[in-house]
């Protein structure tokens, strides 16, 4: 499965904040192919896109929001890539710190 669809997740679950109401649906991308069900499946239903990472620093409303909430879950984990005074980092790359 290239992308996992959970459905009225809450956002106070899914923020270190712990706040929050229930955005449309949680997509947690596990590769490339994922980006492209991702993108038929906001076309279909007609959502924003909200890219979460790990719900640090995030502040959410209440209510039902209109969200497809955006998770990149590869399970490898690629490296950076430096070339010169470039930085070429995966979507889901921890930051040193």
């Amino acid at each position: 499965m290239t992308l996992e669809l959970l459905h009225k997740p809450s956002m106070a679950q899914l923020t270190s904040l712990g706040i929050g109401g229930n955005a449309r649906v949680l997509a947690k991308v596990r590769d490339e192919a994922g980006l492209d069900e991702l993108s038929r499946f906001v076309e279909r239903e007609g959502s924003d896109l909200l890219a979460i990472g790990e719900g640090s620093n995030m502040l959410a409303g209440d209510g039902e929001l209109n969200l497809a909430l955006v998770q990149v879950a590869c399970e490898r984990k690629a490296e950076a890539q430096i070339s010169g005074t470039s930085v070429l980092a995966p979507a889901d790359m921890r930051l040193p710190g």
